[in-house]
């Protein structure tokens, strides 16, 4: 394509504007330097050709994400703006008018300011690249909540208008369920290719490399051998923190959304540690566990015994046989289809009586799903029968005393289990609960404290926990006591709505309980199939929010007294 063909046909199809002279050129198209005839302000007209692309398909799919972004683009400042769209069949192409960037030649020779640019003399300041990464961030961020994916993250895409760094070659954006175009820049592409939110962020874990240590995205993780020399090295390292988890290969460990990512710049922008904040989160990833409220299902799933049934049936399970309707019954209570759970568990005791986990998840699904703890009692009872020593079915048997309040009798039947395991730290965990309901506070610690261990938490930190937890029971009371935990969460960065909610429930602050269960709904929080039998929430059942929980969870509201 001869340019004078290109200025001609731009001149015809863009008709508020004057075309200048091109700026740039691409795979598919041309950028031009344009004045606006009604205020003379300059813009940037990109032209894509129909010619450049083997055939319709993948021409009609860019000139929809075009469309698709011009809504979103003047909705946040940290997107490029879009200010007109067009499309002329007959010379085989399409335009968009946008945001100029900064001009870093003169009025004649104007040259785009671009991040590749800046990195041209070498790295950047951490406090710059943190501004940029943030900048970035929230582009992602808008556009990703958007339903679309930029494709093409790095920092010749990095372009400055009126200082602030914005994601340019808006081309390439498009709608995050396509998967049919293989766009992107080698070194910048995770390994599962690129397309996708995760894969954006990625891009941008690499842009951020480049940026703070000079060095090609292609040696990352490597870093410069004098790092430790620089004036701004400790923030290079906290900076390399959130690198490190944003390029992480398996997408299972890097950031899943911007926001996440954005959370950790945000932490560095204000002084902090990531570095710190991931030490603590990785020290109580289990710790979390402990102190959330516990769910049978973590028990059920955690415990010795099921994982001996699930030994025994390592082989591929039939589809129409008992063990594959318990196991799928499972799957499907932790979906919230209750009911669906409760007819698999039935049909697995119709073809086999004899399944003892059959037994067990039927009364529990009956119990939780319809609060009819008589008929858990009898599904428990013949589990019990079914096997004496198995110590997570007398566990469980603790839970229809709880719901009915009788803590007594659930400490009582929690202490049967725990001699036939003194190891369990989901029994020693569940009688803390126990404990914490009954008012026996002192315990609840003692017995939290030997679940924890046992899940390896570290004694030191524990010990801490403990003496910090203790004074304040004994100085402040109860009141104190929940406080204390709320706080000690907040502090080590631990947030696990469900259980919050519950905390907040026994300090009577009812709104910030109704607004963390709405959280802990929409995150889908393994907490809430307790909904109908937590006795936090024994003052809040007759609460039309409550209500309205319970039906957004897939339980019906049970009529009756509140417990």
């Amino acid at each position: 394509m001869i340019e004078s063909r290109s200025a001609l046909t731009v001149r015809q199809v863009i008709p508020d504007y004057e075309l200048l002279r091109r700026i740039g050129a691409g795979a598919y198209g041309e950028v031009w330097l344009a004045r606006s005839k009604a205020t003379g302000v300059l813009r940037a007209a990109k032209i894509v050709w129909r010619e450049k692309f083997a055939d319709e398909r993948p021409f009609q799919r860019e000139f929809e994400g075009i469309r698709r972004f011009e809504r979103i683009s003047r909705e946040h400042s940290s997107q490029l703006a879009l200010f007109h769209i067009g499309r002329n069949d007959a010379e085989g192409l399409f335009y968009y008018v946008m945001e100029l960037a900064d001009n870093l030649g003169t009025d004649a020779n104007y040259v785009a300011r671009t991040l590749r640019a800046d990195l041209e003399n070498g790295r950047l300041p951490a406090e710059r690249v943190l501004e940029i990464g943030l900048a970035l961030a929230e582009a992602l961020r808008h556009l990703h909540g958007n339903g679309l994916v930029h494709r093409d993250v790095k920092p010749s895409n990095v372009i400055f208008v009126n200082a602030r760094p914005k994601l340019a070659d808006i081309g390439l954006v498009t709608d995050a369920s396509d998967k049919c175009s293989i766009v992107g820049t080698e070194g910048y592409l995770p390994p599962e290719g690129p397309g996708t939110p995760q894969a954006d962020i990625y891009a941008l874990g690499k842009v951020l490399y480049e940026s703070a240590t000079g060095l090609d995205r292609r040696k990352f993780p490597e870093l410069p051998f004098d790092l430790p020399s620089w004036p701004d090295a400790g923030q290079v390292f906290e900076l390399n923190e959130i690198i490190l988890k944003g390029c992480e290969s398996d997408g299972r460990r890097r950031y899943r959304a911007c926001e996440e990512m954005q959370d950790d710049l945000e932490l560095l922008r204000r002084g902090k540690s990531v570095k710190q904040r991931r030490t603590r989160e990785q020290r109580w990833a289990v710790e979390k566990k402990a102190l959330a409220m516990v769910t049978v299902v973590v028990v059920l799933t955690a415990s010795a015994a099921f994982l001996r049934w699930q030994m025994s049936a390592m082989t591929p399970l039939k589809t129409d046989s008992a063990q594959y309707h318990t196991a799928d019954s499972m799957t499907k209570f932790n979906d919230w289809k209750f009911e669906e759970a409760i007819n698999e568990a039935a049909l697995a005791i119709k073809l086999d009586p004899r399944i003892m986990r059959a037994h067990g998840y039927y009364g529990w699904y009956l119990e939780l799903a319809h609060d009819d703890t008589e008929a858990a009692k009898r599904e428990y009872k013949i589990a019990e029968q079914l096997d004496p020593g198995d110590a997570i079915i007398q566990m469980v048997m603790s839970e229809p005393f709880m719901m009915e309040h009788k803590f007594d009798l659930a400490i009582k039947q929690l202490k049967k289990a725990l001699r036939l395991n003194p190891q369990s730290a989901e029994i020693h965990e569940r009688l803390s609960m126990a404990y914490d309901a009954d008012q026996q506070y002192d315990k609840a610690i003692d017995e939290h404290v030997q679940g924890a261990l046992l899940n390896s938490t570290a004694r030191d930190f524990m010990n801490e926990w403990e003496h910090t937890m203790r004074s304040i029971l004994h100085e402040k009371g109860p009141r104190g006591l929940w406080q204390a935990e709320l706080n000690w969460q907040k502090q080590h960065f631990i947030f696990d709505p469900y259980w919050m909610a519950t905390i907040n429930a026994r300090l009577g602050e009812t709104n910030e309980v109704f607004s963390l269960l709405d959280q802990a709904c929409k995150e889908h929080n393994r907490g809430m199939i307790n909904l109908l039998v937590d006795d936090h929430w024994d003052g809040y059942r007759s609460d039309p929010r409550f209500k309205e929980l319970l039906t957004k969870v897939g339980f019906h509201p049970i009529p009756g007294p509140v417990r």
